[in-house]
Order: C-alpha cells, then sequence, then structure tokens
C-alpha cells in the first residue's frame, strides 16, 4: 500500500518536472512556433482533407513533385500487408502490374458513380502492363455510412474494372478511411460481403490514426474471411510522414509535417509536447517513483471516469433544466447505461412519459472512449428492432421535420448536425482538465457549449414529435 506521503513526493516532483517542460516549450513557441499549423486556418470538413489527399496524389498538381507521393502510399500499403499478412493484390505478388505510369493518372474528387453517390477520391491510372487500375477512397473523418453506401461502391468498382478471375490480380482497390480504423456499419455493407472481398483482396479500412495497435492485430489463423485482414496498421498520419521524409522542398515538408501533426491531434487527442513527455517517463522511470506511479495507473480508471461522469451528470440536468420550461415538467433526461449499467457516454436522450419507447431526442457521441471529437445531435424515431408502427410514425415525422432538419444516414433517424468540436474540447483528456475544478469558468463554458446544441435541436423536433403523436392518437 503506498503511503500519502509517498504519493506526495511523486506528484510534487512530477509538478516541478512538467512545470519545467513547459516553460521550455514556451520559450520554444515564441522561437519558433511549434504548435502553429496552417490547417487549423483551412477547411478541414471531409471535402478539404479529400482535397488534400487528392491534390496529393496528382502529379500535375502545384505541389510539382509528380507521382513521388502517390507512390509512397502505394508502398505504404505494400509494407503494411506483407509485415502484417493482409493479402492486397497490389502488394503481395503483384507490385509490378501497379507500377504507376504517370502521364496516365487521373484524380477524380467527388466522382459521380450510379445511383448518384460520390466516391471522395478516386485515382485512376495505367500500370505496367498497360492495364487501368483504380485506387479510391471513401473518406469518413466525421460521417457516419449510408444505406448500402459501401455495398453499392463495391459493385461499382467490380462491374467497372472487373472482378478477380483466374488467378489474375485486381486492378482496383477501395480503402475505407476513418478516423482511428473503425470499420464500415452493417447498415453500410453486410459482413458476408466483406468476407467475399477480403478474398479478392480488394478493400480495406485505414485510419487518419491509431490509437493503439489493437485494431491492427491479426490472428494466426490463414482463414480468408478473418475480418482483421481488412485493418491495416498503416494510417494516413504516417503516410503524410513519409511524404515529408521523401520530400526535398521546404516548403511542402513543413505543411506535411502540419497535416501529420492534424491527424493526431484530431484524431488521435495527442495533448501534450514531446518534452513534457520526456520529462514525465523519465521521472516515473526511476525505481523510487516505479511503485507509486504503478499504484496511480491502477487508480488512474477510476479516477477518470468519476470526473467524467460527474460532467456528464452536470450536463443532463442542465439540459432538463433549459428545456423544461419550454416543453413542460413531463421531460425527462438521461444518459442511457451499458450492460454494466454504468453510463454510457455516447447516447443522452430527451423523452416524454406519453411517448412512445421508439421516439426520443438524443445526442451522440461519436468516439465513446476517447472523447467528443464530433457530436451528431438528431431525433431517433426508430429501437428495439421494432418495425411496426414505427414505420407509420417514422413517415408522418419525416414529414413535418422534413424541411427543418437534415435527413440523416442512419434508418429512421435525424442526425441535422455532426459538427466538430471546439479544440479546447476535442478529447476526454481535454474535458477532464476543463472540469475537474467544477465551479471554474472553463468547466462552466464547457457544459453550456453542448448544452445549448442539445436545447436548440429540441425546440425544433419536441413539438413535432408531441404533434405526431397527437394524431395518431
Amino acid at each position: 500500500m503506498v503511503d500519502r506521503q509517498g504519493l506526495d513526493r511523486l506528484f510534487e516532483g512530477l509538478r516541478a518536472r512538467v512545470e519545467l517542460a513547459q516553460e521550455v516549450d514556451a520559450q520554444l513557441d515564441r522561437q519558433l512556433a511549434r504548435r502553429f499549423n496552417v490547417l487549423d486556418y483551412i477547411r478541414t470538413s471531409e471535402m478539404g482533407l479529400s482535397r488534400v489527399i487528392g491534390d496529393l496524389f496528382d502529379p500535375k498538381a502545384s505541389h510539382g513533385q509528380e507521382i513521388l507521393f502517390l507512390d509512397t502510399f502505394l508502398l505504404g500499403l505494400k509494407r503494411s500487408s506483407e509485415d502484417a499478412r493482409r493479402p492486397l493484390d497490389l502488394t503481395l505478388g503483384y507490385g509490378d502490374e501497379w507500377t504507376v505510369r504517370r502521364d496516365t493518372v487521373r484524380v477524380h474528387l467527388e466522382r459521380m458513380i450510379a445511383g448518384g453517390r460520390r466516391l471522395d477520391v478516386s485515382v485512376e491510372f495505367e500500370g505496367s502492363d498497360g492495364r487501368t487500375r483504380c485506387l479510391a477512397i471513401e473518406n469518413k473523418p466525421y460521417a457516419g455510412d449510408q444505406k448500402n453506401q459501401i455495398h453499392d461502391y463495391l459493385d461499382f468498382m467490380e462491374k467497372e474494372y472487373g472482378g478477380r478471375s483466374d488467378g489474375n490480380p485486381t486492378r482496383h482497390l477501395l480503402i475505407y478511411l476513418s478516423r482511428t480504423g473503425e470499420g464500415p456499419s452493417e447498415w453500410s455493407v453486410r459482413g458476408s460481403r466483406l468476407a467475399k472481398e477480403i478474398g479478392e483482396r480488394d478493400f480495406v479500412v485505414m485510419g487518419y490514426y491509431s490509437l493503439s495497435n489493437e485494431s491492427a492485430e491479426t490472428s494466426d489463423s490463414d482463414d480468408d474471411s478473418d475480418p482483421s485482414r481488412l485493418f491495416l496498421d498503416y494510417t494516413l498520419a504516417e503516410w503524410f510522414g513519409a511524404c515529408r521524409r521523401t520530400c526535398d522542398i521546404d516548403r511542402l515538408r513543413s505543411f506535411l509535417r502540419d497535416a501529420e501533426s492534424f491527424c493526431e491531434r484530431r484524431f488521435g487527442g495527442v495533448t501534450v509536447t514531446d518534452a513534457t513527455t520526456h520529462q514525465v517517463v523519465s521521472f516515473l522511470s526511476q525505481p523510487d517513483n516505479f511503485g507509486v506511479a504503478t499504484a496511480v495507473h491502477r487508480e488512474w480508471p477510476t479516477v477518470r471516469d468519476g470526473i467524467v461522469n460527474a460532467f456528464a451528470e452536470r450536463l443532463r440536468d442542465r439540459v432538463r433544466d433549459e428545456i423544461r420550461p419550454i416543453h413542460g415538467d413531463d421531460i425527462e433526461c438521461h444518459w442511457t447505461l451499458d450492460k454494466r449499467q454504468r453510463i454510457n457516454r455516447t447516447h443522452l436522450d430527451v423523452t416524454r412519459p406519453s411517448w412512445s419507447k421508439t421516439v426520443n431526442v438524443r445526442i451522440r457521441l461519436e468516439a465513446k472512449s476517447y472523447g467528443p471529437n464530433g457530436w451528431v445531435i438528431g431525433t431517433l424515431i426508430y429501437g428495439g428492432g421494432q418495425k411496426k408502427p414505427t414505420d407509420d410514425l417514422r413517415r408522418a415525422l419525416r414529414e413535418r421535420l422534413g424541411d427543418q432538419l437534415d435527413g440523416g444516414q442512419d434508418r429512421g433517424s435525424f442526425w441535422p448536425w455532426q459538427q466538430e468540436v471546439e479544440q479546447k474540447w476535442r478529447h476526454w483528456l481535454d474535458i477532464l482538465r476543463t472540469i475537474a475544478e467544477p465551479e471554474s469558468k472553463d468547466a462552466e463554458a464547457a457544459t453550456q457549449y453542448f448544452v445549448d446544441r442539445f436545447v436548440k435541436i429540441c425546440e425544433i423536433a419536441v413539438p413535432e414529435i408531441d404533434r405526431v403523436l397527437g394524431i395518431r392518437r
């Protein structure tokens, strides 16, 4: 058991080290502006990020590096696939056919395909055998999947470029690019279809940034239907870094470094500098501190969850207090619970006792474990696996809410705002620092920031839900 004096000594010593590192960082920032990032000042929506990727792929773009960045990307896929036993036709045994001929490269953004869908990034080129190949990216940094979206893209790619037959390599590859390597939902493509694509070797999942190596691990099985074969341990951040190392132009190297840093901060929640990390690791590694550091590490999840749950409860209470004067005292506001009866910080629901169980207003966090990188706010009008009478209710609500909310991508739902969270509250660790002192001005600001967004959607949705249910009764 660690005594209080040991803990005091640990934190006093660590605090001194961190403060010293922060002073050094501040001086370096004044001299070098290390935290300045050009991507903080440009459009980093899905479309904006797709344009960055597409321009780097394009040999005719203003970077002037011809196919250097595209070749670097394909080389990264090759190495990842070989090292992790994720077979891709363009990497294992078929690399020569995927050699890019510069004068044949055609890059398309928002490429229109059958059914009105658009591929975010599409790169066509001729390989060394003279046959046209396509590398396509479905970019999902924030938004969820649409119904059958990946299924339709896979159908298009196979129809346009041919399937894998007679042992010949595929001539197309579709990459599902998500925040931290999350795969597509069953709503977008069925697991049975993905198992087929694993065998075809023409579909993979890639992250902007990897929070851990867990999603990239594979089993020892040679089964081509093993889902782990879909996930690459190669990320967009790593590609930006590799491009920076292969490029000799200082202006481009600076931009690529910013792009790599952007992926780390936006999708990985990296919030401390290398200098601070070095001081912490050095201090905790000392033999006299190791035992106390181990005890703190063991108890940290409990402390973290306690603080975050306190914020969640305060958020719930504030939403309830602000919407009841508008919509009545019978309005309830609650977090859903997980299987262990703990707060599931992905779903905050507003309900009324008179509402059907299939109707509520919900604010949903897109990343439960890592924090609110993006919040999706909307009206949920299905649930419990039920279809009837939910379908009637869904149609009625769509008629009433269709002009006020954007139709969402989830079944029977309206997700009108998929919005980025302010920089200082992108990650649970950022919120922890903000809300550790409940009476602080920042804690109040953080709470109000999320409350305002929820109350706004409730003002639109709650009256319409009441009217629809009144009509049905």
